[in-house]
């Protein structure tokens, strides 16, 4: 745990700490609930691709109503004061996921994901996200996605 939160103050550094203007990431973004890993999920999304959720409608513009009620943390979520940031990839190994979510100004939030493997199984398709407080409709977030 404690390597991936160093990888994630290192990638910050490197992607924000550098150059004449100074920028300094916050921890006002909260995070809500991290959700495991979806396996029973196929919807709209390709691998790679991460999708900031605002509303049941654009949840279920996603995914159906059937691999929603697979998942109780898709379900329970509360939108008229929660986002959901999901994403969707894969690793040639069993995958363990580490997340860290940062405001970097106003209405800009990064949400860094580390995706690293200790077995030789394939992961090769799987959704991945976390609930976080309500985000303004005009937030812009970066999926950051880290492979090690």
């Amino acid at each position: 745990m404690r390597a991936g939160k160093f990888i994630f103050a290192i990638i910050a550094l490197l992607l924000f700490g550098v150059g004449c203007e100074e920028k300094t990431l916050t921890t006002d973004a909260i995070i809500i609930k991290e959700l495991p890993k979806m396996y029973l999920l196929d919807g709209k999304m390709k691998q790679g691709e991460g999708k900031v959720v605002q509303s049941r409608q654009e949840l279920l513009a996603l995914f159906s109503q059937d691999e929603i009620d697979k998942y109780p943390d898709l379900k329970g979520i509360d939108f008229s004061t929660q986002t959901l940031l999901i994403g969707c990839d894969g690793l040639p190994s069993l995958a363990h996921l580490n997340y860290a979510f940062y405001k970097n100004k106003d209405d800009d939030f990064i949400f860094f994901v580390e995706i690293g493997g200790d077995a030789t199984q394939p992961d090769p398709h799987f959704h991945y996200g976390i609930v976080v407080e309500k985000l303004a409709k005009t937030a812009k977030v970066i999926f950051n996605v880290v492979k090690i």
